[in-house]
């Protein structure tokens, strides 16, 4: 029916015919027969669950389309209020299992793969699709919302009468329709306008019935609704306090399934709380409850709000930061023994136990001297989980191992154990890990220099060529091996003079990988291979490429790339700003070289170093500008949206009609895929090369090239040989076309309103230390 059932939108595929066959003949005649399955419930008879949840899918698939709503529609209050309501309410088999195993209880209620088979979680998609198309939703949410009330103010007006087991299971499916229609009731009028007034009227006094489910639902439904925008504002005001307060309360309840929906609701309250001080003074009970709960149940929900707390109050999370941290490891470890008996449930909450720890470390990174209380609590899940076993989570690990290499006061000789290990698994199974492992592999070189080229059991600085090497002879795509010539930068850049015995083999790596690289972006970064040990020691690797014959293929290749565009006119390599300062400060390093230590192929091309640099420098300085400008008109976009935001009110009669516009967005979709079949591998590759570009460019990455300005260092290089060999700096620039000479005259100026600016900036820095 997904596929077939609407010919319209098929009458340019080559199934069209079968499509037109299968609506005329099957669409509406199997409707009617799931209609007639369905009212055997009506009469009492037995269906199973899985079938009335496979024939409520195709009623929620039919809505939108008029021929077989239009089937649908004489029956659809029977539909809603003899078949889906009935579903919806607490039933017998759920009293049992609430009474007799709780936490089986709440498993069941937060298992993703029970909502595939369950009936009452296909009613409540039937709902929610029903109330987001025009005629549906225009024709019956008036009745359903009218009946659902009108059931709550009886259930409400008979609760001094005595305990009623039909009201109270009756109200509980109100509560669950409720709630799962909540978006569309806090955005649309008139509901949003009696939103307010009914949790006070129902939800609040259902919190405290005697009937624990009720409760449960309750609470489940305040969360549903604490973002709505109250009287006094949203996240703030009076009601906010009282649902938010109410919600809390529920944490202490005798009933587990309370205490759990309690928990997964506060996180709603938690992320729109715009005072916090109506939590700060409850934070230490608060999270006491949490940390009892965690304990007692393996649920990613309720990680997922602890998670939320955390970022929340992260300034006053540090006294708690180790407790939380033992409480969360040693769940993690029983959600690991115990994950081949729940179905995959247990991943699920070690998962979210990895995420909540690594937002605390992100909360105490001011305070380095924690993490040395944190690692022996935590150290164990990371050496344990580097590792085959840990390959569901290892994404997770990876990013705790890089907050502890980066915030600690030192890395431990603990940590270091790891890097064989990470080293090992990107060489055995964990390639496309590569990038998150390259992350605390950058730590451990940079803020464990020493240590990293002096311990020689293992060999850190063998391990990591190595690493390269076997990746570099593996068969693998270029993606794959971006991390490699990133990997050899780091060290070059971050132990410079020290490891000139291995400048050789990274240069011929690079330089013979750069002969196979399909993808732009990995031969810059080959490229730049080569650029980074100019920068390191220009003398030592102009005598490498000279020992091996490659001077002339190498600045040919290089200076080919400078100078390529696209077909469209953009920059063809080297467009993030790293790589063309990289770029700037390779070559310039030549400038620095002595006359004799100069190949006669660089003296020969002299001219087209300088006009690389310039064209380089002018693009690092179009690119700068670019982002400043994209940066002011972010900050003028953030200013406007902390403005209070304005309810937006939907008006269901401007919408079209459903079948028009299921077909006009299967038309643009179509539209787009054609088109971007008939695109050409070039600009294909360009467009993707340039997403590549900006995700994989990280500004807030620590670099000991962030005190060298591209720009200044290019003058001051002119200016150094202009002074040290003015017969080569005339052979360099005499005979430069007069573009290129208003270049680097356009360069100087930009150049020293530069060096201003970073002299101003560090004097500014140094008066704040």
């Amino acid at each position: 029916f997904n596929k077939y059932g609407i010919s319209t939108k098929l009458k340019k595929e080559p199934y069209y015919p079968f499509a037109l066959f299968f609506e005329t003949n099957c669409t509406c005649q199997f409707l009617e027969t799931i209609l007639r399955l369905l009212a055997c419930l009506t009469q009492g008879q037995y269906v199973s669950p899985r079938s009335i949840n496979l024939a409520l899918q195709y009623l929620t698939h039919a809505l939108p389309h008029k021929l077989t709503y239009g089937v649908m529609k004489p029956h659809f209050q029977q539909i809603m209020f003899s078949v889906l309501f009935p579903l919806a309410c607490f039933q017998n088999e759920d009293s049992e299992l609430w009474e007799e195993d709780p936490h089986e209880y709440v498993r069941k209620g937060y298992d993703l793969m029970e909502d595939l088979y369950s009936p009452r979680s296909q009613v409540m998609h039937f709902f929610i699709d029903m109330a987001s198309y025009k005629h549906p939703c225009k024709e019956n949410l008036p009745n359903l919302v009218n009946h659902l009330g009108e059931l709550l103010r009886q259930f409400i007006s008979k609760t001094s009468e005595g305990r009623n087991t039909t009201l109270e299971r009756q109200a509980d499916g109100a509560l669950l329709i409720m709630g799962s229609l909540s978006e569309k009731l806090k955005s649309t009028v008139p509901y949003k306008n009696s939103i307010e007034q009914m949790l006070h009227h129902f939800m609040l006094p259902i919190l405290n019935h005697p009937a624990g489910h009720l409760r449960a639902k309750a609470v489940w439904c305040l969360g549903m609704f604490a973002d709505f925008k109250f009287q006094e504002g949203r996240g703030k005001g009076s009601t906010f306090s009282i649902l938010l307060s109410s919600t809390v309360a529920r944490l202490q309840d005798p009933e587990l399934p309370v205490r759990v929906d309690a928990s997964v609701a506060l996180r709603s309250f938690v992320e729109i709380l715009k005072d916090l001080e109506l939590l700060r003074p409850l934070l230490p009970q608060l999270l006491n409850e949490f940390l009892k709960l965690i304990n007692e149940v393996d649920n990613d929900d309720m990680i997922n709000t602890l998670e939320a707390i955390v970022e929340k109050f992260e300034d006053e999370i540090a006294p708690f930061a180790l407790t939380i941290c033992q409480h969360l490891a040693q769940n993690f470890w029983k959600c690991i023994d115990n994950d081949e008996d729940d179905d995959g449930m247990g991943a699920l909450a070690a998962l979210g136990c990895l995420r909540a720890m690594t937002t605390i470390l992100e909360s105490v990174s001011s305070i380095p001297d924690l993490y040395n209380d944190l690692e022996p609590v935590i150290f164990p899940i990371m050496h344990r989980m580097i590792s085959t076993e840990g390959q569901d989570v290892l994404e997770e690990v990876l990013e705790i191992v890089s907050y502890f290499t980066y915030y600690a006061p030192s890395i431990s000789p603990n940590m270091w154990r790891l890097w064989p290990m990470m080293v090992e698994a990107v060489s055995d199974w964990a390639i496309e890990y590569f990038e998150n492992i390259l992350v605390p592999l950058d730590n451990f070189i940079s803020r464990g220099t020493e240590y990293f080229l002096t311990w020689k059991d293992p060999d850190f600085l063998q391990s990591a060529y190595q690493l390269v090497e076997r990746t570099f002879n593996m068969d693998l795509t270029d993606d794959d091996l971006l991390s490699g010539p990133r990997l050899l930068e780091c060290i070059m850049l971050h132990c410079k003079g020290r490891v000139d015995h291995y400048i050789e083999p990274f240069i011929l790596l690079a330089v013979a990988k750069l002969k196979t690289a399909q993808k732009n972006l990995l031969k810059d970064l080959l490229m730049q291979v080569v650029a980074n040990a100019l920068y390191y020691n220009a003398a030592l690797t102009v005598q490498i490429l000279q020992k091996h014959g490659l001077v002339s293929e190498v600045f040919t290749v290089w200076f080919q790339m400078i100078w390529k565009t696209t077909e469209k006119g953009r920059v063809g390599h080297f467009r993030r700003e790293n790589d063309k300062k990289i770029n700037v400060l390779g070559l310039c390093s030549l400038l620095h070289l002595q006359g004799g230590q100069v190949p006669p192929e660089i003296n020969a091309g002299g001219v087209q170093v300088i006009q690389g640099l310039a064209k380089l420098c002018a693009d690092l300085k179009e690119l700068r500008d670019k982002k400043e400008g994209e940066s002011e008109s972010e900050e003028e976009g953030s200013s406007d949206e902390d403005e209070e935001d304005e309810e937006e009110v939907f008006d269901e009669d401007d919408e079209e009609d459903e079948d028009e516009d299921t077909s006009a967005r299967f038309k643009s979709s179509r539209n787009r895929d054609l088109k971007f079949e008939e695109e050409d591998d070039d600009e294909y590759d360009d467009e993707w090369d340039d997403i590549l570009d900006y995700w994989d460019e990280d500004e807030d990455t620590a670099s000991p090239l962030d005190q060298v300005d591209a720009h200044v260092f290019f003058t001051d290089s002119l200016t150094f040989l202009q002074g040290s060999d003015p017969a080569r700096f005339a052979s360099y620039t005499g005979t430069l076309d007069t573009n290129t000479q208003q270049a680097l005259q356009a360069m100087a100026g930009y150049a020293a309103q530069r060096r201003q600016t970073l002299a101003k900036l560090a004097a500014e820095n140094a008066a704040t230390k």
